[in-house]
């Protein structure tokens, strides 16, 4: 296509949260929006388990099973401790597959304030 950017340089700097968790719970990407957001340099956050980043324990759990199950996760609000405070994040995510086996998470994630935070808690049921 004539005139479009390189497909990394479109995702490393688009303007919402983006990262891939392997099928053993570790980031194996995030763009650089995702980590400003979160406030976290690239080696403090790609490599870690998700599990370091988990406020609300066992929230984790439930997100990694709906995404086994479902394969899609749609507008799941979701807390995530940031480098210097805790970052209310409302998550898109999908599962790439390669010959029918999880390989990683596809996670797009918008940082909203505390009010719109807990329209999204609510419309999950999880108030």
């Amino acid at each position: 296509m004539s005139g479009f950017e390189d497909f990394e340089a479109l995702i490393g700097n688009a303007n919402v949260g983006i990262h891939c968790v392997d099928k053993d719970g570790y980031v194996i990407y995030a763009n650089q929006w995702e980590l400003e957001t979160l406030g976290y340099q690239r080696d403090e956050y790609v490599g870690h388990h998700v599990s370091e980043f988990e406020v609300e324990k066992g929230e984790l759990a439930k997100l990694m099973k709906v995404l086994a199950e479902r394969q899609e996760i749609e507008n799941y609000p979701y807390r995530v401790q940031g480098k210097n405070c805790v970052r209310n994040i409302i998550f898109n995510s999908t599962v790439y597959k390669k010959n029918g086996s999880f390989q990683h998470t596809r996670c797009f994630g918008l940082n909203v304030e505390e009010e719109v935070f807990a329209v999204y808690k609510k419309m999950a049921g999880q108030v």
